[in-house]
């Protein structure tokens, strides 16, 4: 495992200590330490960590488990949780922050060696997914065929150019601006998108900017999300 520059999230100056001389014992460097979640988010923009060691209790009573969550939404850093906790509600809590580890105190060097590994693996992985996945987007966004993406929810989490010009706005963002789920992409009086079979062809009518009603071909033809939520239904229109 390569070398990582490792953000250290912990109010007790003692435990902070100790994870530091661990961390730097196996040729890690530490970029900062920080006792509170403000002070976590801000070393996390400024410093650029690999990796995240966190706390769950921090100083002033902030959340270690809100720090996370903000981490990895916006700068898809890795996080290991360290907890003296065992409460179901704690635990659940973690699953729920997008957490990649998890370590009881008191931490020994063996557990954290292995939990680094696991952890960075994991985290090169999901970049590769991500980079590829931006590429393929990047593609589609180019097609002259109008293509959109619904999650289960009925949310519109992706479309690309052509798809928004179809309906009259002059860009994506112009359409997500306005519209950002089925009910006001689609007709009442229609049936939902997910009565459409993958492969299967059917005639829909579409809301335009204007408020206008346009009758198009809607086919669904893959179960997988560009914009990157879960259970995603790709649909085009002819």
């Amino acid at each position: 495992m390569c070398n990582l520059q490792v953000l250290i999230v912990e109010d007790d100056a003692v435990s902070a200590t100790l994870h530091k001389t661990m961390l730097e014992s196996e040729g890690h460097s530490i970029v900062g330490v920080a006792r509170s979640e403000d002070e976590a988010i801000e070393l996390a923009r400024n410093k650029n960590p690999d990796l995240v060691l966190m706390d769950i209790y921090l100083e002033d009573g902030t959340s270690g488990v809100h720090a996370a969550k903000e981490m990895y939404s916006s700068y898809a850093l890795p996080v290991i949780f360290i907890t003296c906790g065992t409460a179901v509600e704690q635990l659940q809590e973690l699953v729920d922050s997008d957490a990649f580890a998890l370590i009881k105190k008191p931490v020994s060097l063996e557990e954290l060696r292995v939990n680094l590994s696991i952890v960075m693996r994991r985290a090169a992985e999901i970049k590769q997914s991500k980079e590829q996945a931006a590429c393929y987007e990047a593609l589609l966004s180019q097609l002259p065929v109008a293509m959109f993406s619904v999650c289960r929810n009925n949310t519109i989490d992706w479309c690309n150019q052509a798809f928004a010009a179809v309906l009259g706005y002059a860009s994506q963002h112009a359409f997500f601006e306005r519209c950002s789920d089925t009910e006001l992409l689609v007709g009442a009086e229609k049936d939902s998108l997910w009565l459409v079979d993958t492969g299967v062809r059917v005639r829909q009518d579409l809301r335009t900017a204007s408020d206008e009603m346009v009758s198009k071909v809607l086919r669904k033809i893959e179960c997988q999300s560009v914009g990157g939520g879960s259970e995603c239904c790709f649909f085009i229109l002819e």
